[in-house]
Parts: structure tokens; sequence; C-alpha cells
């Protein structure tokens, strides 16, 4: 899963933002399932299977990691970094360089 690290910041904004959002009378769950409904390509196909464990089961019947993603919108975001980070920073910025000539 290859990302750039421009697009991450922006991604990791627009759910700090959406997370942060009245009203308070939806939980974090229910904004994290409303921000993963707006996922495409890999990081939909990545969220896919931890949204159908979280709709299909309650409670300790969750698997731990998908409890992790939604109990907290810390979990959430500290999860999508370690997954969709750029992993060659060097690399990238090289294909942005050939990119502007």
């Amino acid at each position: 899963m290859s990302t750039t690290s421009s697009t991450l910041r922006l991604t990791l904004s627009t759910l700090r933002t959406t997370a942060s959002a009245p009203p308070p009378t939806y939980g974090i769950s229910v904004k994290i399932l409303f921000m993963g409904s707006y996922f495409e390509g890999d990081a939909e196909a990545w969220l896919r299977p931890f949204v159908k464990d979280y709709m299909e089961n309650e409670g300790d019947d969750r698997e731990d990691e998908t409890i992790n993603l939604f109990e907290t919108f810390i979990g959430f975001k500290e999860t999508m970094k370690l997954i969709f980070r750029v992993k060659n920073k060097k690399k990238e910025a090289q294909k942005k360089i050939v990119s502007l000539r």
C-alpha cells in the first residue's frame, strides 16, 4: 500500500476535523464509519474487513484490532499512519522532482 506523505497528512487532517465535529451525540465509532465510507482503493480494501467485523459482532466478540480501530480516534489515526505511511521518502521526493520537468 503506497501513498504520498502529503496525501496521508491531508487525509489525517480531514479525519481529525470530522472526528471533532459536532454533534457530540454521534460517537467516535459512527464518525469513523462515516469517514471510512469515503475511502477508496487500498484504504477501502484495508478497512472493509474491520467494518464487516464491527457491523456483524458486538463488544468482545469483535477482533481486538477492530475494537482498537473503532474505540478511539487516536487508535484509528495511529493505525492509518502505520499502514499507509510513505516507506521511501527519498524515492517519493525524486518522483516529485521528475514530475516538475
